[in-house]
């Protein structure tokens, strides 16, 4: 009998706002060709616009006006979008969010190996010849009135890819935003960083957890979940009227693992639910996430395993449901002569009247 390795299924797109490519100096939206494709679907809606850049003549200010054009006409309106920029187009999108009034429609933004805080390859270029490239010097106009003013991007779901080796942006921590999760990719050149981005540009992930009761393990967790090689979107965490602080102990612990938490308090319970049913069927209804995934609040994930859900479920589609590996833990107790009912953690009981002092002899 022959076997065949399972195949990657056609999805169904996700209902999500429009995905928006800009493209690097060197680029044109080919560049985007692999990420289209391994979409595969997943995006109902992306536009990838050609700007003339002009290997760097053109002024960053003029890129994002042109590409404030192209989105006008193929979205009207005030229809939300997702943006990803690469290299300058990260910068370009940028000015367009802060400056032209894309921060009122934009819901994600992705910068992947973007010089968002300038890069040194940028300084031998006369600005007289090359005002692009003179844009992404360190404190330039541009980047200083960016960095200066953040209200804007603040309500934005932003995003950072880099690589600590990028010869394109130097030195490579130089190529993050100012807010939002930051991801250093195991990439050594620039055109790799793009693929390896792909994850987070496809979709926002919402991690959804109900707790009752659960400050004793949390902290396990959220720790664990601010390790990930694919951050959370948003980490939503639903108190089941919980009497032990339950609440507190996941607000102090996200904060201390730079973990971007909403804490939701659950509802009465209603006739005929379960009490953790209830907290995910409320948790759902406030999530913003185009994938949901569920933990129980005594787990600790692996720093893989939000990636590798997504990879699943991109390559089988449906719902993805994991056996994780149970670690059971327990005081150790003694077996010994006294006796199972003396018997006590760190030591047995002693026999009855063994500590006791001797009665005292009977008078003759």
């Amino acid at each position: 009998m022959e076997c065949s390795a399972p195949h990657r299924r056609r999805l169904t797109p996700i209902a999500t706002p429009p995905l928006v490519l800009v493209h690097g100096l060197l680029d044109s939206p080919t560049v985007f060709d692999r990420l289209r494709r391994e979409l595969g679907g997943l995006r109902a809606d992306v536009l990838a616009p050609a700007l003339s850049l002009r290997l760097g003549r053109t002024p960053i200010a003029q890129a994002a006006a042109e590409l404030s054009r192209q989105i006008a006409v193929a979205y009207p309106g005030e229809t939300p979008i997702d943006m990803l920029g690469f290299s300058i187009g990260g910068v370009i999108g940028r000015t367009w969010i802060q400056r032209l009034g894309g921060h009122r429609r934009t819901r994600r933004f992705i910068s992947v190996g973007s010089p968002q805080q300038g890069t040194l390859t940028a300084r031998p270029w006369p600005r007289r010849l090359f005002k692009g490239l003179a844009d992404l010097r360190q404190g330039s106009a541009l980047l200083h009135g960016l960095n200066s003013d953040l209200d804007s991007l603040a309500g934005i779901d932003c995003h950072s890819f880099y690589s600590a080796l990028d010869l394109a942006v130097l030195p490579g921590w130089r190529a993050v935003l100012p807010i939002g999760p930051r991801t250093l990719l195991p990439v050594a050149t620039h055109p790799q960083l793009l693929p390896e981005a792909f994850d987070g540009a496809a979709l926002r992930v919402s991690v959804l957890i109900p707790a009752r009761n659960e400050a004793a393990t949390l902290p396990q967790l959220l720790a664990a979940l601010g390790r990930q090689s694919l951050p959370a979107a948003e980490v939503l965490v639903i108190d089941d009227h919980s009497r032990d602080g339950t609440g507190a102990v996941a607000m102090a612990s996200a904060a201390a693992a730079g973990l971007p938490l909403r804490l939701i308090q659950a509802p009465p319970l209603p006739p005929g639910w379960c009490g953790k049913t209830w907290a995910l069927h409320h948790g759902v209804a406030t999530s913003s996430g185009d994938l949901l995934i569920f933990l129980d609040a005594d787990t600790e994930p692996e720093p893989s395993l939000l990636a590798s859900l997504v990879a699943q479920w991109q390559r089988l589609g449906g719902l993805v449901s994991v056996q994780p590996y149970h670690r059971t833990e327990r005081p150790v107790v003694a077996v010994c002569d006294a006796g199972p009912a003396r018997c006590r953690p760190g030591g047995c009981a002693p026999p009855p009247g063994a500590n006791q002092a001797p009665a005292p002899a009977r008078p003759p």
